[in-house]
């Protein structure tokens, strides 16, 4: 009855690492995962661990971005938080209990290691630790390419001198609350080169039963293809990069296969590292300063979310009266109508919808030559979009500029009929 937990830092292959555990016998737990482009594996973390440690993490007023958070010195073992210990507990005891060797991974909970190791302390189960370290520029540099993938440059992550410092105080953070009697610490790079002997080496460690071939069947797992992001070889993140590196080196000096790491050896790494160590004091600065910034981007990123659905209510709105009065109102306030959508449109981006509606408007008043340069406008802003194409093919040669078409508008005093479906509604 173990439970085995995986830390490391985002994007440092916690995800492939806990896969190649899976296959070697054990369980997350019943859940749904969520492959992506970044992970088409899935990400293995409990969304209800997850969830929590999102809670939590809020509660301490930071985010798992936020690179000022220190949590081997921000008390996450004291009598306030006790009752979270609790809660995390039970949440385990639900998840895992009769699971025989079970696994837990997700990032955060390296962040967090003081709270979680105080909560596994009073599990009824043997708990075992794995480490897997990636080279910080590595980090740095995948981290910003997820985040250019999904374009969001909004958060400290997609920075890499503050990924970069976001490695060396976490790692720095891990490494004095190591919980006893240690981790098992394993590299990246080893892992992608050789998952196999990785593999076998942690199943080891860990006293797993080893059929033959189950390394091997494991290591499938990785997917060498990913490894999309290596370290330049520069000086890249000033001070804080030169920091993350000698950490690095440190964890890593002699580290070939999986390797153990005491409780004090990890302390004894921690303090010797000059250049965290000397930033330590200014740190609650920079987490304050941090969280203010996120959590006004926050406020903002809801504002805009609630002009957004405004917008898109006028929209609709100004869709449907553009059909009623298309169908009944007299050319003068038709005319009327087009004008003010042209001058709206003319101050903001052209948009589908109300660009539709002008164009109906002007083939229902006549004006095919207007409405054939709005639509080809649409057709270049919206490439594949049939609705501006099928209302510009509808149009006459001499006012599309195109081939023979079906024929020409209708005249104004002709029914124009209804709109086509507005784009994304059938």
């Amino acid at each position: 009855m173990t439970l085995t937990i995986v830390l490391g830092m985002h994007r440092s292959g916690t995800s492939v690492l806990t896969a190649g555990l899976r296959q070697l016998g054990l369980d997350p737990g019943s859940f749904a995962d969520t492959p992506d482009p970044h992970n088409p594996r899935g990400y293995a973390e409990h969304p209800e661990v997850t969830a929590f440690n999102e809670r939590l993490l809020a509660h301490l007023g930071v985010a798992w971005d936020n690179w000022g958070f220190h949590a081997a010195t921000a008390g996450l073992e004291g009598p306030d938080l006790a009752p979270w210990r609790a809660e995390a507990a039970a949440l385990l005891r639900r998840l895992f209990d009769g699971r025989s060797r079970a696994v837990l991974k997700d990032p955060r909970i390296t962040t967090l290691l003081p709270f979680w190791r105080a909560v596994v302390a009073g599990l009824e189960r043997p708990v075992r630790w794995l480490m897997i370290l990636r080279h910080p520029d590595e980090v740095a540099q995948s981290q910003i390419q997820r985040q250019i993938r999904i374009a969001d440059p909004a958060t400290p992550a997609a920075n890499g001198v503050a990924m970069q410092a976001l490695w060396a105080v976490t790692m720095h953070s891990a490494l004095l609350a190591l919980p006893g009697p240690g981790v098992l610490l394993l590299r990246h790079d080893r892992l992608l080169a050789d998952p196999e002997a990785t593999l076998t080496g942690v199943a080891r460690a860990l006293d797993l039963p080893l059929a033959p071939g189950a390394a091997a069947t494991a290591s499938g797992v990785v997917e060498p293809g990913l490894y999309r992001a290596r370290p330049s070889g520069d000086a890249a993140g000033g001070a804080w990069g030169a920091a993350a590196r000698e950490l690095w080196t440190a964890l890593t000096a002699g580290l070939a296969g999986p390797q153990p790491l005491t409780p004090a050896q990890g302390r004894m790494i921690a303090t010797a590292q000059a250049r965290i160590v000397a930033a330590l004091p200014g740190l609650p600065a920079v987490q304050l300063s941090l969280a203010a910034l996120q959590a006004r981007l926050a406020s903002h990123s809801a504002v805009m979310a609630g002009r957004a659905r405004q917008f898109d209510g006028a929209r609709r709105a100004v869709w449907a009266l553009a059909a009623v009065a298309q169908r009944h109102a007299p050319a003068p306030v038709m005319t009327a109508l087009l004008e003010d959508l042209t001058r709206i449109t003319a101050e903001t981006a052209e948009d589908l919808p109300l660009g539709i509606t002008r164009a109906q408007l002007a083939i229902r008043l006549g004006r095919q030559a207007e409405a054939a340069a709005i639509l080809s406008g649409l057709c270049a802003l919206y490439p594949g979009n049939p609705l501006p194409e099928r209302l510009l093919a509808g149009l006459s040669p001499a006012a599309a500029g195109a081939g023979p078409g079906p024929g020409s508008g209708p005249a104004p005093d002709q029914g124009a009929g209804p709109p086509p479906p507005e784009p994304g509604r059938s």
